[in-house]
């Protein structure tokens, strides 16, 4: 019996900060009767560079012959139902140039009286009068967003409402049904100008972070399109403001709604959560009464973007870190690759950037490899990978061709 390399092989050009949705050639059945080849043969592993694969056949079957189809036994052109007598089925072969898109990203961002009537330690000298953490937010989304202008979309929503004019319980909630920004590309200057100014110190409420979420949510599910989406959310604390509770119990009642809601925003429509945190402490406080670490680490668990090692959300300590974690972030979804009937197991995927096969690495600790992102439908490339991608311009993919479990 003749055994095929059942092969499906992508290009894909990339640029700074590319996301492109592709759909696979692949027969999903694999085999004609589902089973593995008599000789316990590995059924479809990808080679992914020369054509040939004269070396796994037995005589003139190669892989130049099934895609004229004279291999195949309904006389077709070997694009993909063919089979041979053993069997197995033939999955063509297609290569395929895809524009490049870019992700749609809802930048969540704290507003809370904290963010004034507390200072930090902004550039890591004591020589240096400190600043708030509203100031130092401002300018680095300041500067982030000219960095990325017109090579992502970016919207804005600041909680809670930007009209709030004190700390008065029965408005401190209050989260505006749109965004502040909606998604969109070049909006850097609108967002800048929708944030109160860098030295305001009239920045008032508490932090309905659930209400937020609920709202950028809702924009991106909006979106039409195959970019992927997200959610970075930017805070000093952990959430109140819950639903339900007595408004002498507004700031002190810690909100347990947010995890399960960021859940269900991945599950139900495959948006993540990022997670920033500004200075966060890892000890029980009042306001709300809860631990703020393991709060948002519980929030960036759930919203399925957890950045991995034992600290699942980003714990910035001073400006420069604030401003590397939300850069890690944008380059992560601008690294990010849609790719329609992804298969779920990692060793069926084939990915090659300038020559080089990329190595499957779940928390991205091998920064040359890759890993599937949120959702499951894409694939994700760590630091070096990225690199190596968007200087190149192009990625191969490829599945083995069987069948999902």
């Amino acid at each position: 019996m003749t055994a095929h390399t059942l092969r499906n092989r992508i290009t894909i050009a990339g640029s700074s900060f590319t996301l492109v949705a592709i759909t696979a050639a692949c027969d999903p059945n694999g085999r004609a009767d589902g089973g593995a080849d008599d000789d316990g043969a590995d059924d479809g592993i990808v080679t992914i560079g020369d054509d040939s694969s004269g070396d796994d056949s037995t005589g003139d079957d190669s892989m130049g012959d099934d895609s004229t189809g004279e291999d195949s036994t309904d006389g077709d052109t070997g694009e993909g139902t063919g089979a041979d007598d053993g069997g197995v089925v033939w999955c063509g072969e297609s290569e395929i140039t895809v524009a490049p898109s870019t992700p749609q990203v809802m930048l969540v961002l704290d507003k809370s009286h904290s963010m004034v009537s507390n200072r930090w330690d902004h550039d890591g000298d004591a020589a240096t009068a400190s600043v708030t953490r509203w100031h130092s937010l401002h300018e680095v989304v300041s500067t982030l967003g000219g960095d990325l202008e017109g090579t992502m979309e970016l919207g804005a929503l600041m909680f809670p409402s930007v009209a709030l004019t004190d700390n008065d319980a029965a408005t401190a909630c209050e989260v505006p049904d749109v965004p502040d920004v909606a998604v969109g590309l070049e909006n850097a200057a609108a967002i800048v100008a929708a944030m109160p100014a860098a030295d305001s110190e009239e920045i008032w409420g508490g932090t309905p972070t659930s209400a937020a979420i609920a709202t950028a949510a809702a924009e991106l599910q909006a979106l039409t399109g195959e970019s992927p989406k997200a959610i970075v959310l930017v805070t000093d604390g952990a959430a109140n403001c819950m639903e339900g509770v007595p408004e002498n119990q507004t700031f002190t009642t810690y909100d347990g709604n947010l995890a399960p809601l960021v859940a269900d925003v991945l599950a139900d429509h495959g948006i993540p959560t990022y997670v920033i945190g500004i200075d966060i402490v890892d000890e029980t406080v009042d306001v709300p009464h809860v631990n703020p670490y393991d709060s948002l680490d519980e929030v960036a668990i759930a919203g399925g973007a957890a950045k991995g090692g034992a600290e699942s959300f980003y714990n910035t300590r001073d400006e420069d870190e604030l401003a590397g974690a939300l850069g890690e972030i944008t380059d992560q979804l601008s690294c990010q690759i849609v790719l329609d009937a992804l298969p779920t197991a990692a060793e069926r995927v084939h990915l090659v950037v300038d020559g080089n096969e990329l190595a499957y690495s779940a928390e991205c600790a091998d920064e040359g490899g890759w890993r599937y992102a949120a959702d499951g439908t894409a694939v994700e490339l760590c630091a070096a990978a990225c690199d190596d991608f968007t200087a190149t311009g192009t990625l191969n993919a490829g599945f083995d061709c069987l069948p999902e479990p």
